[in-house]
């Protein structure tokens, strides 16, 4: 009788690890799922909505630089000659 109980008491401590292995794999992979779906939402409007930010920006930096060329231009040209 007790070595029969004591069968039983190893084969239930088998199979709730076996049942607890399935269920941290199952979590394992539905949080790396869950965080891949993140990080893609994320990427994708980051994409999308600052994409347009940093060209609209390096635009105008080109013209402010474009502005400040010909203001110099023209300051330098219109130098007066003291005699």
């Amino acid at each position: 009788m007790m070595l029969q109980d004591s069968s039983n008491l190893k084969k239930t401590v088998v199979d709730r690890l076996s049942k607890a292995k399935r269920t941290l794999v199952h979590v394992g992979r539905k949080t790396v799922k869950a965080t891949g779906w993140a990080i893609w939402v994320v990427g994708t409007a980051a994409v999308t909505l600052v994409g347009p930010v940093i060209f609209h920006y390096d635009k105008e930096c080109h013209i402010l630089d474009l502005q400040h060329q010909i203001l110099q231009a023209q300051q330098s040209a219109s130098v007066p000659v003291l005699n």
